[in-house]
């Protein structure tokens, strides 16, 4: 084989074919690192680690790290709260330029991958709003097991509204609304913000307006198991304060920063 139908050769294994340069130099009964010497003679563009691994998982060459393996919830817990500290510790910098990288990784994608993830996401939105989101769900586990009646987006809590509330303790006469970041940041633009923001002022004000305790939760951060068990620990005294002693009227609008 002369230099010519071996760049030819090693071309299409290693571009169209994606095979790996060990794979190529065990058909060609060679070791890897002369294949690797010749594609980059031959000026082939030479694949990243995380390139070749994510080919390696996707023709089962190579068995993904980690998939199928249990972990107990002491070992997810632990790691949770491990990325959590992490990400509390990166400086502002950092933090945007990991936020650059999702942005740029978005404007990378097709219209068609973007429509996609736009259509799921929708689907994911018109679930949470029959079935709760994880948050809720989460926090409503965890208030029933500590002896609470919890009902999940309850609607006509007050007069004929037809408005739902995202927890409600109908022994209690507590209202729990989990706002998300779009609540109090600009995410879907300012004019939504806006509309958001009246509406959630029209239920604190009919809440309250009917004796009851309106709770409410702003979402500071991004979802996850650690997160979600913190906005539980600060949730719960609060309402076990409630129950001890009904607030007076003036003391009955309380607002949680997690």
């Amino acid at each position: 084989m002369n230099d010519q139908e071996l760049e030819q050769y090693i071309r299409k294994e290693y571009e169209t074919n994606k095979k790996s340069f060990a794979v190529i130099a065990k058909e060609l009964d060679t070791y890897q690192n002369w294949v690797l010497r010749k594609a980059k003679r031959f000026n082939i563009p030479i694949r990243d680690k995380s390139a070749a691994q994510s080919l390696a998982l996707e023709s089962g060459r190579q068995a993904h790290p980690t998939k199928g393996m249990v972990r107990d919830e002491a070992t997810k817990n632990k790691i949770g709260k491990s990325v959590s500290e992490n990400w509390e510790c990166l400086n502002d910098t950092e933090r945007e330029h990991r936020s650059q990288i999702g942005k740029d990784s978005w404007d990378k994608k097709s219209e068609f991958e973007k429509k996609k993830l736009l259509k799921q996401a929708g689907e994911a939105i018109r679930k949470t709003s029959k079935v709760g989101s994880k948050l809720e769900q989460y926090l409503a586990r965890g208030l029933t097991k500590a002896g609470y009646v919890v009902e999940l987006h309850k609607m006509r809590v007050v007069a004929n509204e037809k408005i739902h509330f995202d927890l409600f303790f109908p022994q209690n006469n507590i209202v729990c609304e989990i706002n998300g970041i779009g609540h109090t940041k600009a995410v879907w633009g300012e004019e939504k913000l806006l509309q958001t923001k009246i509406s959630d002022s029209k239920k604190v004000g009919l809440v309250l307006g009917r004796g009851l305790v309106m709770i409410v939760i702003n979402q500071t951060k991004y979802i996850s198991k650690t997160y979600m068990q913190s906005v539980f620990d600060k949730l719960l005294p609060i309402v076990e304060d409630v129950v001890k002693q009904f607030p007076p009227p003036e003391e009955r609008y309380i607002v949680i920063e997690v």
